[in-house]
């Protein structure tokens, strides 16, 4: 964000009618999709893209990762972000602002 990489956040591809794939950055803000747990990649076609900050919610164990948006909406919950996956490999970069 702003030109530096964000680390620690899940990037998510959502085709319509199909699975999602999701995967985590690292601290050089790369990232590898994962459609099931273990199997890498994403189902071709056009995706929306969301860029989110999971949080653990410690007051419910028995409650998934929450997520806070501490990246603008346009990125996450009202995301502008698109991606078209094709068959062999697929590098998406995405410049994203703070403002």
């Amino acid at each position: 964000m702003d030109n530096a990489p964000l680390a620690g956040v899940e990037v998510l591809f959502g085709p319509k009618g199909a699975r999602s794939s999701a995967g985590y950055t690292d601290q050089e803000g790369h990232y590898t999709l994962y459609y099931l747990a273990g199997v890498e990649g994403a189902v071709l076609g056009e995706h929306r893209v969301e860029v989110r900050t999971p949080i653990e919610d410690e007051s419910d164990p028995e409650t998934e990762a929450n997520f806070v948006e501490n990246i603008p909406p346009k990125y996450n919950s009202q995301s502008e972000l698109t991606a078209v996956v094709e068959a062999g490999d697929n590098t998406f970069d995405f410049n994203l602002e703070s403002q």
